[in-house]
């Protein structure tokens, strides 16, 4: 099999499965019957997890910050600026108005990442949360490019899912969604180490 063909038929894979993820992300919001949307929501998101580690390369804390900055950050930020914008004119046209309480607890939610209505703080594009906790994620993978940092960091996040489960702990910025992705993520990751095709298409 020559390499351009090798490499069209794992970008390909990678689309398929995306394309598959968010059909069923949404499905899972209200255009399926409530039995079938647990059934849904067990995998879906494990499923984008896997993938963003298979195509994630460790270049070194800094240079994932960086490039997390200008690829994750600033588009979630982007979008929940004009979701905010969004909401507040909406408002308006029916009659209503936002507080500034009530627009502070909105870019407070933003600032944490927070994905869902937590006390005074509520989100305004709720599914971005994913982009926040993927930053969190590649951030604390790239502490090392040793492959043994990924083996620590595996039960690591599984005591830490468990310990903050166990005891009701919400730390509202989203480590606690890093912690319980975070196995799912090394899986990809550890899956492209494995596989010479892989590392060929993305460099691992």
């Amino acid at each position: 099999m020559s390499t351009t063909k090798s490499q069209n038929d794992y970008y390909n894979w990678i689309d398929v499965a995306k394309f598959v993820g968010l059909y069923l992300m949404v499905l899972g919001h209200g255009l399926v019957p409530e039995r079938n949307i647990q059934f849904i929501y067990s995998f879906h998101m494990p499923l984008f997890f896997v993938l963003s580690g298979l195509l994630f390369k460790n270049r070194g804390l800094s240079t994932s910050i960086r490039k997390g900055i200008r690829t994750l950050i600033i588009p979630y930020f982007l979008l929940n600026a004009i979701g905010l914008l969004y909401d507040v004119v909406e408002k308006h046209l029916v009659g209503k108005t936002l507080s500034l309480c009530d627009i502070y607890d909105r870019i407070g939610a933003i600032l944490m990442g927070i994905g869902y209505n937590v006390d005074n703080w509520h989100p305004v594009l709720s599914p971005t949360w994913y982009i926040y906790t993927l930053f969190l994620i590649q951030s604390v993978c790239s502490l090392s490019r040793n492959e043994l940092w990924y083996f620590m960091l595996l039960p690591l996040s599984i005591a830490l899912t468990l310990f903050l489960s166990h005891n009701s702990i919400d730390l509202l910025i989203p480590f606690d969604s890093a912690f319980l992705a975070m196995p799912f993520f090394l899986f990809g990751m550890l899956l492209k180490n494995r596989n010479t095709c892989l590392k060929g298409v993305w460099g691992g």
